[in-house]
Order: C-alpha cells, then sequence, then structure tokens
C-alpha cells in the first residue's frame, strides 16, 4: 500500500471536500497524512487520520479580498496572499515530506508554493487537488472582472498556464524561499 500525504490552503473550503477522498482512500489500506489547518487536526484524527496543523503564520493569513472595493482589487489582494503563503509553504511541505515519507502528494490549488515544490520534484508523484467545481449553469453567475475575456494569445493564456508550463513559473519561486 502507498502512504499519501495531502496538503491544504488555511481554509476549510478546501479542506471539507478534500475529505471524502482521504477517508477512501484509508478505507482502501493506504497510510494518509495530513497537513491543513490546526483548528480541523482533531476531526481528521478522530477518522484515522495523521493529521498535523501547517505553519501557524500560514493558519493566520487572510486573503484579504474582501475588503477591496471592486472585483478586480478582490482578485489582486487574493494573488497578493497566495504569492506571500507560497515562501513559506515551501518549507513547511519540505519538513512534512521529512516526516512522512509520502510515495504521492495531494496538493490544494490555492497552495502555490506547494505546487512548486511539489513540481519541481518534492516527491515522486503528485496530484493538484482542485475543489471549486467549474461547471457553468445558465442561473450561475460567471467570477471574475465581468469582462467578455479576449480572444486569442492574451485571453486564452490563463486557462493554459497550468498545462505545460507552469514548472518554470515556479523555479524563481523555489529558489527565493
Amino acid at each position: 500500500m502507498s502512504r499519501y500525504l495531502a496538503y491544504t490552503s488555511p481554509s476549510r473550503g478546501h479542506l471539507y471536500p478534500l475529505t471524502p477522498v482521504l477517508d477512501e482512500l484509508k478505507s482502501r489500506g493506504h497510510t494518509v497524512a495530513a497537513r491543513t489547518l490546526p483548528s480541523e487536526v482533531g476531526m481528521l484524527r478522530e477518522r484515522g487520520l495523521d493529521a498535523r496543523g501547517i505553519d501557524p503564520w500560514l493558519a493566520s493569513s487572510e486573503l484579504g479580498d474582501y475588503k477591496a472595493r471592486t472585483p478586480i482589487g478582490a482578485e489582486r489582494n487574493s494573488v497578493r496572499a497566495f504569492a506571500e503563503r507560497a515562501a513559506h509553504e515551501v518549507p513547511d511541505l519540505r519538513r512534512a515530506i521529512g516526516e512522512e515519507h509520502p510515495d504521492a502528494l495531494l496538493i490544494d490549488i490555492n497552495t502555490w508554493g506547494a505546487s512548486a515544490l511539489a513540481e519541481a520534484g518534492g516527491c515522486p508523484g503528485h496530484i493538484s487537488v482542485r475543489t471549486r467545481c467549474r461547471c457553468r449553469r445558465a442561473t450561475s453567475r460567471r467570477l471574475g472582472s465581468g469582462f467578455r475575456p479576449r480572444r486569442g494569445e492574451p485571453g486564452g493564456y490563463a486557462m493554459r498556464s497550468l498545462a505545460g508550463r507552469s514548472s518554470t513559473r515556479w523555479r524563481g519561486l523555489l529558489r527565493r524561499a
């Protein structure tokens, strides 16, 4: 059986959708460890998972998106917070990998530093965990600035940036951390 390590952002909204996956891995005989919000460690341990809290600085950081007056300002605040967290996530995940010796990582999509470390070879296998449903319904509200996406390369860049190009984008971040 394999040993999994899950690493989440400091958000219950990113931990709770992942919890059934961790339960399923455990039920299939795998060893499952998690690093998440310290306030949720007890809940995960009650489920039979080896859980520990993430770095206290990460746990107390906030996005600050609600402080902005516009959707674009909210996005800027979020990006700034994710980038600041990244520098703390790299050593935190390195420490967790050293303690757990996992065969595979489950990395939350909003942990940019942890994702960068995993992509750079922090563990033999890793999976970026996406928790937001990208389904569109006629009644659903569109996320973002409200402007129609540009056509061509600039408009499509955001969707393709995670496919194949992301490793080079993160190397500078890893060198600084």
